[in-house]
């Protein structure tokens, strides 16, 4: 009876090895699978960051060309002025 029960217990044990050894790789994957997300997340946040840098120079660029167009008109209409006083002519279109 003894030795029944403590074969009975060595298989239990060995049924426990196993069921914990398959616990262990099903955590080993989980943590290669965290990790893997963990590394996406990183590379899309500096895309994110790559993306808002880019869209920032690009508004700059913007705004520095449109304030060098308008720029240029207010020269142009100066220079226009300018060549209608010098004509004799003082009326502004």
């Amino acid at each position: 009876m003894i030795l029944y029960d403590i074969m009975e217990l060595e298989e239990t044990v060995e049924e426990l090895c196993k069921t914990n050894g398959k616990y262990q790789e099903e955590i080993g994957s989980q943590k290669d699978q965290k990790r893997r997300l963990r590394e996406t997340n990183n590379l899309q946040e500096n895309q994110i960051r790559t993306l808002e840098y880019q869209l920032i120079s690009r508004i700059e660029r913007f705004r520095n060309e449109k304030d060098v167009e308008e720029y240029d008109e207010e020269d142009e209409i100066k220079d226009k002025e300018s060549v209608w006083v010098q004509n004799g002519e003082m009326s502004i279109e």
